[in-house]
């Protein structure tokens, strides 16, 4: 009899220790769940989606679910609070204590973009530094640029993912239409090949390195070609004298540009940015062809007079001062400047 007595005290001493461990873990899971809740909640509050917040407030209740709520003043019922749960439900307490559940669910704002810092900078101006020196694109612009992706090297900078042509022993693949069109214009004018394309007895003959004008701006490097010095003279300068033809103003032409330029800088004309990029590089043509070196021309000596004033060798004429060398704060007369050559 007392063996019974001690096996059933044994088997109830057992469950009850279960029952405490399981218990302790229930609660251990609860007060966890809990925490995640609240650390939500206050993420919201911290990147500005719920305006004019009390407080996170601990509410009494054996729900998880239950426990925090964001606490705001009701704008509905003044002087009174609301409690705005996790998983969008909301309620307050009523005039006899208990709480109640409001119909529907509330909405939180967008989270404000937070400044960048310094480090975030950092990381932004590597970036920039990497897809400057390699001519790397996001995938937006590489597509926006009408590259073909499936020709393209993939890397990973700051967790930003960039896409930049593969390179072939100092040669960039072209993967633009603009650039294989660049690209193949050259070679058949000049009879020109890139560095892999050469055969080894091309190489030895020493074919000579020719740079692509303008080439790192559109392929994010430098680019060259190799082509024989014979080939080069067999190309026609027909281009370039048409260049000489299309820039060259006449004597009396400049005559005019000068005196129009000197008249516009000392009646002090109001004249814009375009006026600098189109009409002063005209006379700064003229001074750099026609300075000191004019023919049998009876006003040679004041346009001489006129050059020298505008490119600083002089500094006053017929009561004008020479413009300044460097920009002042309100003014634009440092741009009348003229080279000296």
């Amino acid at each position: 009899m007392i063996r019974k007595m001690e096996k059933r005290y044994t088997a109830n001493k057992e469950e009850i220790l279960e029952m405490h461990s399981k218990n302790k873990t229930q609660k251990m899971i609860l007060k966890e769940q809990a925490g995640d809740i609240k650390s939500k909640l206050r993420k919201m509050v911290d990147d500005g989606q719920v305006p004019d917040v009390v407080s996170i407030a601990e509410l009494e209740t054996t729900n998880p679910d239950r426990r925090f709520a964001i606490k705001k003043k009701s704008k509905k019922y003044p002087g009174t609070f609301v409690y705005l749960f996790h998983d969008f439900k909301w309620g307050r307490f009523g005039t006899d204590g208990k709480f109640v559940f409001e119909k529907g669910t509330w909405e939180p704002l967008p989270p404000k973009q937070k400044p960048p810092t310094v480090d975030d900078k950092f990381k932004s101006a590597e970036i920039e530094s990497y897809k400057t020196k390699f001519g790397a694109k996001t995938k937006e612009e590489a597509i926006s640029s009408g590259w073909d992706l499936t020709n393209l090297e993939k890397v990973t900078i700051n967790g930003v993912e960039l896409y930049k042509p593969k390179s072939r022993q100092g040669v960039v693949t072209s993967v633009s239409d603009e650039q294989k069109g660049a690209l193949a214009a050259y070679k058949q004018r000049y009879e020109a090949k890139e560095w892999d394309e050469l055969t080894p007895a091309e190489k030895a003959l020493g074919w000579k390195e020719m740079d692509i004008p303008n080439s790192e701006r559109l392929f994010g490097r430098p680019v060259k070609l190799y082509t024989q010095t014979s080939q080069r003279m067999k190309v026609s300068d027909q281009p370039y004298q048409d260049f000489r033809k299309d820039y060259d103003v006449t004597e009396k032409d400049c005559v005019d540009f000068i005196q129009q330029y000197f008249d516009d800088y000392k009646t002090g004309r109001p004249v814009d940015n375009d006026y600098f990029l189109n009409f002063k590089p005209k006379v700064q043509f003229c001074k750099n062809k026609f300075h000191n070196r004019w023919g049998l021309r009876v006003n040679a000596n004041k346009l001489n007079k006129i050059l020298d004033l505008m490119s600083r060798d002089i500094s006053e004429y017929q009561g004008v001062s020479l413009p300044p060398s460097i920009a002042s704060e309100g003014s634009n007369k440092h741009l009348w400047l003229l080279e000296k050559r």
